[in-house]
């Protein structure tokens, strides 16, 4: 789950992220409260809106 400072968040697979922490996720869902609103193929977040970022460990 990646949460943006204007409060979206988008949950997908991280394929990639760079050293500014732009972060490119794979099969993207944005959601609101939990509930999702729109799916995406591919999103590139850029790094200076991500608020935090929460990696789900038992998924690999």
């Amino acid at each position: 789950v990646v949460v943006l400072k204007n409060g979206s968040e988008y949950r997908g697979k991280m394929v990639k992220c760079d050293g500014h922490m732009n972060i490119l996720l794979e099969g993207a869902t944005e959601c609101r409260e939990d509930q999702p609103i729109a799916n995406y193929g591919n999103v590139l977040l850029r790094g200076n809106n991500i608020l935090y970022i929460i990696l789900d460990a038992l998924k690999r």
